[in-house]
């Protein structure tokens, strides 16, 4: 029996159905984590990250749960394909502003922020090479990204700087960042020091905050 899979409701419908007709599958073949890591060569961790339904998970992925659980190739790729002209649909809307009006937490920032990459420089491995300071790194902006890490206001204006935005673009962009950004920044600080705190003095360790789920930069 594998580990419990860890979940987040998708704002987009046609993600949701993707994510669950695939969790489905596993269910009925009785398939984990570990086993499709095993398939394509990467951790578990990763699998888990792809499938958890926050983002798009590559069709690679999809084809070899597929393939596995001797689900239909031609459903899964129906799917799929349903979910990725969503998910092109909202990138082109978001292009049209910066940041995006629709943007109601941090989780929206960083997914914005993601979409802005991709439409400016086209990847995270190209916005690190034109970064000609040498401050951002693939590592920093992937756990940004994957919403493992808190953004710091100094990494987004490096960002917005390499993307080559305006200055009432960054203005905007900053203005999300001390809505949205900072508070989630700040959150995570207070936790890791909380955490500190609790390794030297363990007694106290009953008083510590509820995690949010995410670690900090």
């Amino acid at each position: 029996m594998g580990r419990p899979r860890v979940l987040v409701a998708s704002n987009d419908a046609t993600l949701g159905s993707l994510i669950r007709w695939v969790h489905a599958r596993l269910d009925e073949a009785d398939t984990t984590y570990e086993q499709v890591a095993g398939d394509i060569s990467y951790s578990r961790s990763w699998v888990s990250r792809a499938l958890c339904g926050r983002r798009l998970p590559p069709w690679q992925l999809i084809e070899t749960i597929a393939g596995r659980c001797g689900a239909s190739p031609r459903e899964a790729r129906k799917l799929w394909e349903a979910a990725e002209a969503a998910q092109l649909r909202r990138q082109v809307r978001r292009i049209g502003t910066s940041p995006p009006s629709d943007i109601a937490s941090w989780l929206d920032m960083y997914d914005a922020l993601g979409d802005l990459i991709t439409s400016k420089v086209g990847s995270h491995r190209e916005l690190v090479r034109k970064d000609e300071r040498g401050q951002l790194t693939r590592s920093t902006i992937g756990a940004i990204l994957r919403h493992e890490r808190s953004l710091s206001r100094d990494v987004l204006i490096r960002v917005l700087t390499v993307c080559e935005l305006s200055d009432k673009e960054r203005e905007a962009w900053m203005d999300a960042w001390e809505r949205y950004g900072r508070p989630r920044r700040e959150a995570m600080e207070d936790l890791r020091r909380a955490i500190a705190y609790s390794r030297l003095h363990p007694d106290a360790s009953s008083s510590l905050p509820g995690s949010p789920g995410e670690r900090g930069q």
